[in-house]
Formats: structure tokens, C-alpha cells, sequence
């Protein structure tokens, strides 16, 4: 479209009547048997069962799935621990145990509020005494450098 100087979108719909007959020309292929060759669908055979996505999902304890970052609540009394979740061609979503259809709810923005957790209390660490027998030895190091200290004091004092 570049090489047409097409620049425009009504010109680009004007360009494309004329471009359809040539593209049909060089790509099409004319079928090999002229008759319609398409088989009619068998009775029973339900193509909207065929022709969706399927998917399993486990059911938890409270009887919900996720499914699409969606949570729902499965209604029907089931003892399923597995269900296939069918995505149709029309948008519609059924979830199914054993061929029977289960009835469903969206429950996502409705789940309760977790209680806030409460603020731990730092409690302070304990430390034993000065006289603990773990610090016996340093106490009685301090205490003999204090005595030192106070005899030199002392002898300061009495030679002045």
C-alpha cells in the first residue's frame, strides 16, 4: 500500500475493492470434486460439548474452584474432588461431574475479612544480676579494680 501511496484509511478501503479481484485471482483453488462434500452431524452428537475449552480444576474442602483467577462456589451437593470447567464458543461456562451440569456462583469480591493480626510485644532480654554465677568473675574483677582505684585515691590524699 506503501508503493500506492496510500496513506489513509479511505483510501486504503477505496484500494481494497480493487486489490480483492487479483489476491482471489492468485491465491484461490478450485475444489477437486464439484458436489459439497460435508457430512450432516449425527443425533447425539452434541458439538458445543465438542467444541469448547475444557479444563479440570479440584474442589476444596468448602466445595469451591478457582478458575480464571475467579473464585466460585459450587451449589449442588457433589462428593466431586475434580470438576471440568467447559468455556463455550458463546461465552458461557458450565462446570461438570460425570456429564451432569453443576450449579454455580461467582463469589470472588464476596469473601470475608481476615481479622488483623496483632502487633507482637517485644519483651526486653533478660539479664542476671551482676552477682549471677555467669558474671561472677567479671563482677569480681570490677570489684578489685574499683578497690584499687579508691586505694589510690586515698594515697593521694593522704600524701597532700
Amino acid at each position: 500500500m506503501r508503493l500506492k501511496g496510500i496513506n489513509s484509511i479511505k483510501e486504503a478501503n477505496k484500494f481494497l475493492g480493487s486489490y480483492w479481484d487479483t489476491h482471489n485471482a492468485r491465491f484461490s483453488v478450485n475444489p477437486t470434486q464439484g458436489t459439497n462434500v460435508h457430512r450432516v452431524v449425527p443425533q447425539g452428537l452434541r458439538l458445543d460439548e465438542i467444541l469448547c475449552v475444557k479444563t479440570s480444576r479440584t474442589v476444596r474442602n468448602d466445595f469451591t474452584i478457582v478458575h480464571n483467577k475467579k473464585l466460585y462456589q459450587i451449589l449442588d451437593k457433589t462428593l466431586a474432588r475434580k470438576v471440568a470447567v467447559e468455556n463455550k464458543l458463546n461465552g458461557r461456562m458450565y462446570l461438570v461431574y460425570r456429564g451432569r451440569r453443576l450449579r454455580y456462583k461467582d463469589i470472588t469480591g464476596k469473601q470475608s475479612q481476615k481479622e488483623p493480626v496483632k502487633e507482637r510485644i517485644t519483651k526486653s532480654m533478660w539479664r542476671p544480676s551482676m552477682d549471677h554465677p555467669f558474671k561472677e568473675a567479671s563482677f569480681m574483677r570490677q570489684q578489685a579494680l574499683l578497690a584499687v582505684r579508691v586505694n589510690n585515691e586515698n594515697s593521694l590524699l593522704l600524701k597532700t
